[in-house]
């Protein structure tokens, strides 16, 4: 232990828990250093890079109910007439564009919100790389999932065999709208991930871009 009477304790300078400033840099340095007098602290960036991933993810999963509810609103059924003997006619003539209609809307929504979130999971910097791609593949095909099997359920409308077994001959009805087979899931999870894997080329950094801890906020040694 240093003795109250000795010079140097009286200016030795006391332990500091915050980032000091070394003195400014003379001719010929490059500029002025950072002196961190406390240890490095554990970095935020895992933890913002999983909650952007599982953000992510969530996102998908809720932009399929919004898939499924818009669907149900905007896509057209046929116009069905019960004839006799289990016969039915579809009105406008024998060929209806509703049903291709219908699967052309479920799968336009589902390209539109699936890239979107595909633009918006590259704006998480932390995330950047293989580990969002794979989470943008398997959202999307998820939220499809979600979308496909809810939007039938709730969309307006009559099956056809409910009114076969309920309906009399002359009756007319409108045939719930089908969205195809699963099939059409892969337009929007393909896009999404297409779309990604552009912006991760088009980038062309090492890192993608990703913030590293530094610029983060979080002081590091020797900064």
């Amino acid at each position: 232990m240093t003795p109250p009477d000795d010079p140097q304790a009286r200016y030795a300078p006391a332990p500091s828990a915050f980032p000091v400033p070394a003195p400014a840099a003379g001719p010929g340095q490059l500029g002025q250093m950072w002196v961190d007098t406390t240890p490095p602290p554990i970095s935020a960036v895992p933890r913002r890079r999983d909650r952007g991933v599982l953000g992510v993810g969530v996102a998908f999963l809720v932009a399929g109910l919004v898939q499924a509810v818009l669907w149900s609103l905007l896509a057209p059924g046929r116009q069905i007439q019960l004839l006799d003997q289990g016969r039915y006619a579809v009105l406008g003539g024998s060929f209806s564009t509703a049903q291709f209609t219908s699967i052309a809307v479920f799968v336009l929504l589902g390209v539109v919100l699936a890239v979107t979130i595909a633009v918006a999971a590259w704006r998480v910097r932390t995330a950047r790389g293989p580990r969002m791609l794979l989470t943008v593949l398997i959202g999307s095909l998820l939220g499809g999932v979600i979308a496909w099997g809810l939007a039938t359920m709730i969309a307006p409308g009559t099956d056809l065999h409910v009114a076969a077994a309920t309906g009399a001959v002359g009756d007319v009805f409108t045939e719930r709208p089908v969205t195809g087979s699963l099939l059409v899931l892969c337009a929007q999870a393909g896009l999404a991930t297409a779309v990604y894997t552009f912006l991760a080329a088009w980038n062309g950094t090492p890192g993608l871009g990703r913030l590293t801890r530094a610029q983060d906020g979080e002081p590091s040694a020797g900064r």
